[in-house]
């Protein structure tokens, strides 16, 4: 947000209040390359899910919209139906403190660093086989960015980068609604338009 925000402030004329860092050297690879971990996010996923003829369907690319009304509605449903959510409420709050703060210490600068050595010999991308990739804009603030005639009414992308990819975008004056933009073969996106009946 911060580069949308400066490009604003440089389309009105203002001076930057976040000064760029345009230093890339820290996400340069070692020279040489020094492997040291395993690396199974760029791993080749075996897609055994059987839906190879969903995907021969034409796409449907489609935006749901839900009111604060009806995302409580859909907590409600989880939290009944006895998803994490369940474990989560039912424990003290520094078990989920917990479970953040172990998934941060994986996190280490040796890893992120083999990481980048790993990248720059392989070139890999992590495999998008199999898999969904959901994504959350809701709280970036696209709404307050002004490039001279005043805040955006809407923002968001003009498409989606790939079929496995589902983009939640904040929306309204008070940004408490959500938009939800995704592709699905048309059999399938009927019967999540079915469903989000809520």
């Amino acid at each position: 947000m911060e580069f949308v925000n400066s490009w604003g402030e440089t389309a009105r004329g203002l001076p930057l209040k976040v000064t760029p860092f345009l230093d890339r050297s820290i996400l340069k690879a070692r020279n040489p390359p020094k492997i040291e971990f395993p690396h199974n996010e760029f791993a080749e996923i075996e897609d055994i899910s059987d839906n190879t003829k969903l995907y021969e369907e034409r796409l449907l690319y489609r935006s749901f919209f839900f009111h604060p009304e009806n995302l409580e509605k859909l907590k409600k449903m989880a939290m009944e139906s006895g998803f994490l959510t369940r474990e989560l409420l039912e424990k003290p709050l520094s078990f989920a403190v917990g479970l953040v703060d172990k998934a941060v210490q994986v996190v280490t600068d040796s890893i992120m660093r083999s990481a980048i050595d790993y990248f720059e010999v392989t070139r890999a991308r992590p495999s998008l086989s199999a898999t969904l990739l959901i994504t959350t804009w809701s709280k970036l603030a696209f709404h307050s960015t002004d490039f001279g005639w005043g805040e955006p009414v809407l923002s968001g992308p003009v498409g989606l980068p790939e079929k496995e990819v589902s983009l939640f975008l904040s929306h309204g004056k008070d940004r408490k609604s959500i938009n939800v933009l995704l592709g699905l073969p048309a059999s399938a996106m009927k019967i999540f338009e079915e469903l989000m009946q809520i």
